[in-house]
């Protein structure tokens, strides 16, 4: 771990660094040398979306841009961050320039990378499960699936579904099954954790599997299966 991470991590984690607490200052200064990554923006944002203090100061969201602008390659990485700050933006409804940041104004500026079409799926779910409208129209959970489909995002596409499933959402007109849901998972430590999250709701609300109950013992199963300690 180089200095500057070791001085973020302390500041986070309220510990002390040689004898002395750690300051947001001081963590944004051990960051000014470092001129080739977007660590410092992603600092500040930390401090904007858990509304922290640097010195004696609010960070407001124009300063989280201006920060990510400092990079001297403004390229995909650069625009991905600041898409990615402005979906939360609009999601907490922090103002930007003095105005909310609309959903049609994020979806433009994550840039046209297979990153952005993922920022841009995830986005629209959340869009999605809050009932906002992009272009004037709700989106749907339809509209969702085939964003993480053309994205080939096996694993936020299952996650989604389990959503639907739980919520009652229906997909193509009809219910999503706890069967779909499971079928859905990749076959990879992320989807086998997946899988047993998903069984232990079934299995707290009663919903049935393959047709039976799911009992606490075959969750209890999946978990140490997954090595979820």
């Amino acid at each position: 771990m180089d200095d500057a991470r070791r001085v973020d991590a302390a500041f986070w984690k309220n510990k002390p660094l040689q004898g002395r607490q750690i300051t947001s200052a001081d963590v944004l200064a051990a960051y000014e040398n470092d001129k080739t990554s977007l660590r410092s923006g992603f600092f500040l944002q930390n401090l904007c979306l858990q509304n922290r203090l640097l010195g004696n100061k609010k960070v407001v969201p124009e300063q989280v841009i201006q920060e990510f602008n400092r990079a001297p390659d403004r390229n995909n990485k650069c625009k991905l961050a600041i898409a990615r700050f402005k979906a939360e933006c609009c999601l907490k409804t922090l103002p930007l320039r003095g105005q909310q940041v609309i959903p049609d104004a994020v979806v433009k500026d994550f840039p046209d990378t297979p990153e952005g079409k993922l920022g841009i799926a995830r986005f629209k779910e959340h869009c999605c499960m809050k009932g906002l409208p992009l272009r004037g129209q709700p989106v749907t959970p339809d509209a969702v699936v085939r964003d993480y489909q053309a994205a080939r995002a096996k694993l936020e596409l299952a996650r989604f579904k389990e959503q639907c499933c739980l919520r009652s959402l229906p997909l193509r007109g009809q219910q999503v099954t706890p069967d779909e849901v499971v079928r859905e998972f990749p076959d990879s430590p992320e989807g086998k954790l997946g899988i047993a999250r998903f069984k232990m709701e079934c299995c707290l609300r009663g919903l049935l599997l393959n047709g039976y109950l799911v009992s606490p013992d075959a969750v209890v199963r999946d978990y140490q299966a997954a090595r979820a300690t």
